[in-house]
């Protein structure tokens, strides 16, 4: 990774040749972590705003995003934001052509019950899209002992987005 880049430059894109340390995002970057960083729509922009994977995120940094986001009418606490912060948190992110955005402000309109009465049709959107990006066999190879059941696991995945997504509009109302 290039040492001479630092955060303070106006850079658009990763700009380091190969993984390793990453002066201008304060990470050590694996093959994997460099490769989404130089190829993958979202994660430079991710790091660059002090909350991409293996960050300790900067309280600052953390603040301004969620302006950002509510700026723009994002709701973060919504079923589908809850369940594309999940995923990323597993190390996946939005691929160019996925509708992900559009799928992720869908569930996030429908709320919590409707995405409860739809829960199928969001299985059925997670496991094309996946598998389009590439990333379904890659977590069904880190994760072995959902080979079998994988569909099931990922409606656990999106339950557990409702459930958490319940739980922090609850305690923000509250």
């Amino acid at each position: 990774m290039s040492s001479e880049s630092s955060s303070d430059d106006p850079v658009e894109a990763c700009v380091c040749p190969a993984a390793g340390f990453c002066e201008r995002h304060r990470i050590l970057k694996s093959e994997h972590l460099h490769r989404l960083c130089s190829e993958v729509d979202g994660y430079f922009e991710l790091w660059e705003s002090g909350v991409g994977p293996l960050q300790k995120p900067r309280p600052d940094a953390v603040r301004e995003r969620r302006l950002r986001e509510r700026a723009k009418g994002i709701d973060r606490d919504a079923p589908g934001s809850v369940l594309a912060e999940n995923i990323r948190q597993l190390g996946y992110t939005v691929t160019r052509g996925c509708q992900c955005k559009s799928k992720i402000a869908t569930m996030n309109l429908w709320g919590v019950e409707g995405c409860r009465e739809r829960i199928e049709e969001i299985v059925d959107w997670l496991e094309r899209s996946a598998k389009r990006a590439g990333w379904f066999e890659r977590f069904l190879t880190s994760c072995p002992v959902v080979r079998s059941g994988s569909r099931k696991v990922l409606r656990q995945l999106v339950e557990k987005a409702i459930r958490d997504s319940e739980k922090r509009l609850a305690a923000r109302s509250s």
